[in-house]
């Protein structure tokens, strides 16, 4: 029963325009809603390139001459199914991102998420630069002793016979 009160308050909360607690957890706010949203426009742009191409094509065919063009309706029926169908999705996408984070119970959790990212304590820039040279230098020494592995084992099966040289491929 809970379920199904919390999805219905959701879908009533779509078709409302108001901001919950405008002010707080803006950025991250923002932020999920700016990524949602892109991820349903490169959803509705793949759906119009692929899907709905293949759907406009078999619908109605193109015209074949200059008379049929001019009577014909298929061009435009193809032209709104292609593009109108993934645009109505992005806007509809774009609403629901825009709504997601107004949502009371969604709103509050990423208010609370700012809230702790502000708690949290970053590094400063001389311990990043410092962090990140320590880094650069591990990852280049694991490569150099992998690579060096690799090349004394290579010559260890190569004298003891299991593996074989092989000459260039002609």
């Amino acid at each position: 029963m809970a379920t199904q009160n919390s999805a219905v308050s959701f879908l009533g909360a779509l078709s409302q325009v108001s901001l919950y607690k405008r002010t707080q957890g803006r950025l991250v706010r923002q932020l999920t809603a700016l990524t949602i949203a892109v991820i349903v426009l490169l959803g509705a742009g793949a759906f119009s390139s692929e899907v709905m191409r293949g759907v406009a094509s078999s619908v109605a065919p193109f015209p074949t001459s200059a008379e049929e063009l001019q009577t014909s309706s298929a061009p435009m029926i193809q032209g709104l199914l292609r593009y109108g169908v993934p645009t109505l999705l992005g806007l509809l996408g774009c609403w629901v991102a825009y709504r997601a984070v107004n949502y009371p119970r969604f709103a509050d959790f990423l208010i609370s998420v700012e809230a702790e990212i502000n708690k949290v304590s970053w590094p400063s820039m001389g311990e990043l630069k410092r962090g990140t040279i320590v880094v650069i230098s591990v990852m280049f020494s694991l490569g150099i002793t992998l690579t060096l592995y690799n090349s004394f084992w290579y010559w260890f099966f190569k004298v003891i016979g299991v593996l074989e040289d092989i000459g260039p491929s002609e």
